[in-house]
């Protein structure tokens, strides 16, 4: 549940903006119509909200376990658009890390979420990209070996991480 309420904030939707609705429903786990939600967003707004929208709707599929491969392609080219604002990149990038790992891919799990991690501005994004990579690394010593300064970093930040975030990026026993 953390981790819902993190999305929704790092989002950036504030009371009053077109993403409220669709926020909510997501905040609430009603995944399907806030991706409902978030495509109207998508066909009616322009500008940054827009690129919020998407990032809800891709995030909407990846939590109800369908078309997980167009999300992580939705996540993708918000990650990597330049022109879209940074917070949402970031947010991109560690939902798409995310998946990729949790589908068992090592090909994009550390540039995603390395780039969330240097460069997210928000404290709870920075936390979680920051813990989330940390267990990637700590679970591939190979990789961890090739990002030593990124490995040092991380040792060097890890007390600062609230105990939620500890719970909420540790990688899950099946």
């Amino acid at each position: 549940m953390p981790g819902i309420f993190f999305f929704v904030f790092a989002c950036g939707v504030r009371a009053g903006e077109p993403l409220d609705l669709a926020a909510d429903l997501f905040g609430e786990g009603q995944w399907a119509s806030a991706r409902v939600e978030s495509l109207r967003v998508q066909a009616a707004e322009t500008g940054p909200e827009v690129n919020r929208a998407r990032l809800l709707s891709a995030a909407s599929l990846l939590r109800m376990g369908t078309a997980r491969e167009r999300a992580k392609s939705d996540l993708s080219s918000l990650w990597q658009d330049a022109a879209i604002d940074l917070e949402t990149r970031c947010m991109a990038a560690y939902e798409l890390g995310l998946a990729d790992w949790a589908d068992g891919g090592n090909t994009n799990v550390l540039a995603t979420l390395k780039f969330a991690y240097l460069k997210a501005r928000e404290a709870p994004l920075f936390w979680r990209a920051g813990c989330s990579l940390y267990f990637f690394l700590k679970a591939n010593k190979p990789i961890r070996r090739q990002e030593a300064a990124t490995w040092q970093s991380l040792q060097s930040c890890r007390d600062a991480w609230p105990l939620e975030v500890w719970r909420e990026c540790r990688p899950r026993k099946q």
